[in-house]
């Protein structure tokens, strides 16, 4: 049997990413798995895609995973680094709750949502995201971090006033 095309949806998280893969017509190929966010459970990870690649002939991986807070990123980053044929695409997760919801599903446990974002990459196709600069993340970062500081010193000033 072999598949032109899999289907791979990751469910971000602070540790660890739940993954689960699907072929064209929306058939688990492979048991859900976690691998760790580091180094080692991203080489375990691609060693997966490349024995179901051997094993199914595939040419094309399509990867989607959520925008969950920055823990996306080094995923992401790493996976758009490999000379694999991976479309990654970084998804918003009201989109993929959205489609779960179509599908009537109520359960919102890990597997379960990596399985509801490789439905979603099956189904829907979307566009692999268009890499920006990574200094672009870090003034983004910045940015974030001013603002928080500003909001405490708003906050800060404000109970001086009170006393």
């Amino acid at each position: 049997m072999s598949y032109q095309s899999l289907f791979v949806g990751i469910d971000v998280s602070k540790y660890k990413h739940d993954i689960a893969i699907v072929n064209e017509q929306k058939q688990p190929v492979a048991k859900p798995f976690v691998i760790k966010d580091d180094l080692d459970g991203y080489q375990a990870f691609l060693q997966r895609l490349d024995d179901l690649a051997q094993q199914y002939h595939t040419q094309q991986f399509y990867i989607g995973l959520e925008a969950t807070g920055d823990y996306w990123k080094n995923i992401y980053y790493f996976l758009k680094q490999q000379a694999k044929p991976f479309l990654v695409t970084v998804i918003n997760p009201v989109q993929t709750n959205a489609h779960a919801k179509t599908e009537l599903r109520r359960a919102k446990t890990d597997p379960v949502n990596a399985r509801d974002i490789a439905l979603f990459m099956a189904e829907k196709r979307p566009k692999a995201s268009v890499d920006r600069v990574p200094v672009f993340d870090m003034i983004k970062d910045l940015d974030k971090q001013i603002y928080q500081l500003k909001k405490q010193q708003t906050m800060t000033v404000n109970k001086l006033r009170i006393e």
